[in-house]
């Protein structure tokens, strides 16, 4: 079932990439305050310590990394889940093109404040 799920969020993601950039998260997270989906919410989610927010269940990987949400934490994280926080939930791979990582970060940055 993982590897299903990871599966159909990369394809999704690959789709999406010609898209606005946040479609391929917005698969699993919103910024809607207390709407969590596969992925918690990002609402006021910059600047927030990781595995923090109320209401989600986070892995002990992501409540014990102490990550605060910023442009380098995100560019890592985005860039490569696993290795940035080896033992995280998200079934995502990661993305490779910087330029659509910054993107990405840029819409987190101005709708999770």
């Amino acid at each position: 079932m993982k590897n299903l799920i990871a599966f159909i969020v990369l394809t999704v993601s690959l789709q999406a990439q010609s898209e606005d950039p946040f479609t391929q998260c917005a698969n699993c997270h919103s910024f809607k305050k207390g709407a969590h989906g596969l992925g918690p919410s990002l609402y006021k989610s910059w600047g927030r310590v990781a595995g923090t927010k109320k209401g989600f269940r986070y892995s002990s990987a992501m409540k014990n990394s102490k990550i605060k949400w910023d442009e380098k934490s995100l560019e890592n994280y985005i860039k490569a889940p696993q290795g940035f926080i080896p033992g995280n939930r998200m079934p995502f791979a990661g993305i490779e093109d910087a330029s659509l990582r910054k993107k990405i970060i840029e819409v987190i940055k101005n709708k999770g404040q």
